[in-house]
């Protein structure tokens, strides 16, 4: 943990926090061993980035004065992110490099080679998402949280999933480029689509078996363009860690990241 997210929720009075879930309060105290007096790089959830003044260590809980520093600025230009279902434990990953680089927005959708079976997996509850993207928030020292949409409905007690296909009309009115990841395609460090600096991006991340010929026709018909990341055969994460590695270098290079 780099940077301790506070949260309005957490908000006592003033500028005082309270931190009670038991990962955070036992790695400030047991790994980086703060004690009353002592302060943490800390942020307020899309707001500032400032300090933690320790005040009080309770039993499960640490109380603390937040001082802002500055006022934090979102990525620009911002980058969006279209995924297919993948294995649970891979969209914890996902969640976490997305929390870590500062995406703007998730999506997650069915595509046709998609495994259905992951719709009913717990990771799609409000509070499971959120918990994976700020573990990759604090690592990255990154207040603002991705906006996440489910092209499907979450699982529900005694209920099947319902899947929505308004991911498609998402895709057409998206205000920027897009591109869907595929090894046929041209390599992303090629592409001048990225002179724009105020130009936003969105990505479109395949199932591990990759998209249908049916899927590529339909992105092609809307404008996205077939992007390379790799030679090699990439999982789902790995593909995403790659495009945002490469995207930060892109970036650099033209010197349009603020």
């Amino acid at each position: 943990m780099n940077l301790l997210l506070l949260t309005p929720e957490e908000r006592i009075r003033d500028s005082e926090y309270s931190v009670r879930d038991r990962q955070r309060v036992d790695h400030i105290l047991n790994v980086l061993k703060k004690r009353e007096g002592d302060s943490v790089r800390a942020g307020i959830l899309n707001e500032s980035l400032g300090s933690f003044r320790i005040i009080a260590v309770r039993e499960r809980e640490i109380e603390g004065r937040y001082r802002r520093i500055l006022f934090a600025s979102p990525r620009n230009p911002k980058l969006a992110l279209f995924s297919a279902l993948q294995r649970p434990p891979t969209v914890e990953k996902i969640l976490q490099l997305a929390g870590t680089w500062g995406i703007s927005e998730i999506g997650f959708f069915n595509s046709e080679l998609s495994r259905k079976e992951y719709l009913t997996s717990p990771i799609w509850r409000t509070e499971n998402l959120r918990t994976e993207l700020r573990l990759g928030m604090e690592q990255g020292r990154c207040v603002f949280e991705p906006t996440i949409h489910l092209f499907f409905s979450p699982p529900q007690s005694g209920k099947k999933p319902v899947l929505k296909n308004d991911w498609k009309a998402e895709l057409s009115s998206f205000p920027g480029r897009l591109f869907y990841l595929d090894r046929k395609g041209e390599s992303l460090a090629a592409r001048t689509e990225f002179e724009n600096e105020n130009a936003a991006c969105g990505f479109l991340l395949g199932p591990e078996p990759g998209w249908s010929p049916r899927e590529k026709e339909e992105f092609r018909g809307i404008g996205a363009l077939p992007v390379r990341l790799s030679r090699s055969v990439l999982r789902s994460e790995q593909a995403l860690a790659f495009l945002l590695a490469q995207q930060e270098d892109i970036l650099e290079r033209k010197r349009i990241r603020k």
